[in-house]
């Protein structure tokens, strides 16, 4: 889906909801946006929406809608959102460098090395999340890995008839790779405001 289609959609939801039609406004429409970049399912956001019908602004129906995603990727109990480790103004890769020290599983503490000198080197933040959530389900722990799919496919089951199977295939593989990121302290990087690159020379 589009993030204009997704935008379209949350919009049509929301007007049901409040019994008129309704136009996004500017806030409400970066908050949708948002959602739709973090990888956020419509389905996760069109059942969260659903039980805030008394709400005035869809932006105070947010938190629902985070705590809903949280429980999924996280495959826990809903609660609110708590931000990455990062102290202001530190390095974002802190919390990776404090991981791979921590690691005892070789393959994790292999994978995290390479990742951080790729970062030495300059490689893109993105990329170098995109590679994590890639290698880290097999890098991981074995006890952490399974642990981590078994509640990932808990909290996504009721979400598996709404969707079509690509769809729920791409949203268990963010799950998964956002619970193991949780479980094992490693913030996405590119949630982490002005992310730089990691330049020997800089």
């Amino acid at each position: 889906m589009t993030e204009r289609g997704y935008l379209r959609a949350v919009e049509g939801a929301w007007s049901k909801l409040r019994g008129r039609a309704v136009v996004l406004s500017p806030r409400e429409f970066e908050t949708v946006a948002r959602w739709y970049r973090r990888g956020v399912p419509l389905a996760v956001v069109l059942e969260a929406l659903a039980h805030q019908a008394g709400r005035r602004s869809l932006t105070f129906a947010a938190p629902a809608v985070e705590a809903a995603w949280d429980a999924v990727a996280g495959g826990r109990a809903a609660k609110p959102r708590v931000p990455p480790d990062l102290p202001g103004g530190s390095d974002p890769w802190t919390p990776w460098e404090r991981a791979r020290g921590l690691a005892s599983h070789e393959p994790l503490r292999a994978l995290l090395g390479a990742l951080l000198e790729r970062a030495r080197s300059g490689d893109p933040a993105a990329e170098i999340d995109a590679r994590l959530d890639r290698d880290l389900p097999a890098a991981a722990p074995p006890h952490v890995a399974v642990a981590v799919e078994a509640a990932s496919l808990s909290a996504l089951s009721r979400f598996r008839d709404r969707m079509p199977a690509a769809e729920f295939e791409r949203t268990l593989l963010r799950a998964r790779a956002d619970g193991l990121r949780e479980r094992l302290g490693l913030p996405r990087l590119t949630l982490a405001a002005g992310a730089p690159s990691r330049r020997r020379d800089a």
